[in-house]
């Protein structure tokens, strides 16, 4: 198999990421990473002129990038790697087409003593610790570089053989994929629930949430560092003490004023001032106000409205963001629904409810406009078929590289 047509998987905050040497190179090719700052290992300030060209042939991933180093401006190759070790791996090092590569960039270093090699020699490019230079996390890039394909190149074959089939057949390959994320959650609820406990697991991923994309790792950090009962104790100076620990490491570049890091923990210490020192108990007394999505072999695009009105959604939905204000508000609070609430509660409870179509049928998050058109062209959403969160979830998934479809599909 070819280098680049390889799926890794990493751990995540949400779960398994997997990601194929190619979506690496992608960020590098789009530069879309932190430039202000970077520095190589051997110590020597770094700057891209131009990244090179992306090589799609034998050798370097990219041909002919300028770089300085110093300022001294350089000429040459640069090679990609998702660990430092794969350039002996690849057999790099008795490669004559990697004899001018100039920098080596890999997301996981290695520290094992002694220099790479090129040729007989030790290595004489460059090498960049790139992972701390990235201004999110990988979840949140490979994501993107998911939704980029609907764009760039049309819909990506798993979506386009949907076109192929029924309208039910298409529905129901979206509801298992859709299952899919679901069980990946769950499982990693669980995981952090048995690693945290119930109160801390819900205490992270809430500020998680709050992060948005690009402040997200940082906050999953920050809610480590500082955990509820520091909260609890003293919200406010908590708030002030942790964005000021974390200064030198938000994302705030593009940041709109109601995303900033500082305001949104201070809306979080503001929310456990009003009152709600006893959460997340209180999430688990009021568990049962969750509404019952029902019998998941009922879910069709024609059905969403009608199970949402059978279950009492909307009424559950005004009580949750009631509960929740003013510590998540807008989609951000679907989005902690979906992707922390539901979810945990699911892991907490274990066999004794399922909370999939629940999931499913909750309103939709913060997704890119892409995935809610893409739906619109499957002719999942429209008139009469609303869009909720399983749809959007089940896109997603079969935008990931290791989606598998099911015979049939």
């Amino acid at each position: 198999m070819n280098p680049n047509e390889q799926v890794e998987e990493l751990t995540g905050l949400y779960g398994p990421v997997f990601m194929a040497e190619k979506q690496v190179q992608r960020i590098w090719a789009r530069q879309v990473f932190r430039q202000q700052g970077l520095v190589t290992r051997s110590g020597q300030r770094l700057e891209v002129l131009d990244p090179g060209r992306w090589n799609f042939q034998e050798g370097p991933d990219f041909r002919e990038a300028i770089l300085t180093l110093n300022g001294r401006r350089i000429h040459g190759d640069v090679e990609i790697h998702l660990h430092e070790r794969d350039w002996q791996k690849h057999g790099h090092g008795s490669d004559k087409n990697f004899e001018n590569v100039i920098l080596h960039v890999v997301l996981f270093p290695d520290r094992r003593e002694g220099r790479l090699t090129q040729g007989s020699d030790p290595s004489t490019f460059e090498t960049l610790e790139w992972l701390k230079y990235l201004d999110r996390d990988l979840e949140t890039y490979f994501d993107d570089q998911g939704v980029d394909q609907l764009l760039d190149e049309g819909l990506p074959a798993p979506l386009a053989s949907l076109l192929e089939l029924p309208a039910e057949a298409r529905e129901q390959a979206l509801i298992n994929a859709a299952r899919e994320r679901w069980e990946r959650k769950v499982k990693v609820a669980q995981s952090r629930i048995n690693l945290s406990g119930v109160r801390e697991a819900y205490h992270q991923v809430f500020l998680e949430v709050l992060g948005l994309k690009r402040n997200r790792a940082i906050m999953s950090q920050l809610a480590h560092t500082f955990p509820l009962s520091s909260w609890l104790e003293s919200p406010t100076q908590t708030a002030m003490t942790a964005y000021q620990q974390f200064n030198d490491k938000w994302h705030l570049s593009g940041c709109r004023p109601a995303n900033q890091p500082k305001r949104r923990l201070k809306q979080y210490a503001e929310w456990l001032s009003n009152g709600r020192t006893d959460w997340p108990d209180a999430i688990h007394r009021g568990s049962s106000a969750l509404p019952r999505g029902g019998d998941s072999e009922r879910l069709s695009a024609s059905r969403v409205r009608k199970r949402r009105q059978e279950y009492g959604f909307t009424k559950h939905e005004e009580d949750w963001r009631t509960f929740f204000t003013p510590g998540v508000g807008g989609t951000r609070f679907h989005t902690w629904m979906t992707d922390g609430l539901i979810p945990l509660d699911q892991a907490t409870l274990a066999a004794q409810s399922d909370h999939f179509s629940t999931w499913f049928l909750w309103p939709v998050g913060d997704v890119p406009d892409r995935i809610k058109s893409t739906l619109q062209t499957l002719e999942v959403t429209g008139p009469g078929r609303p869009l909720c969160n399983g749809w959007a979830q089940g896109i997603i998934r079969m935008l990931e590289p290791d989606y598998i479809p099911e015979r049939g599909e």
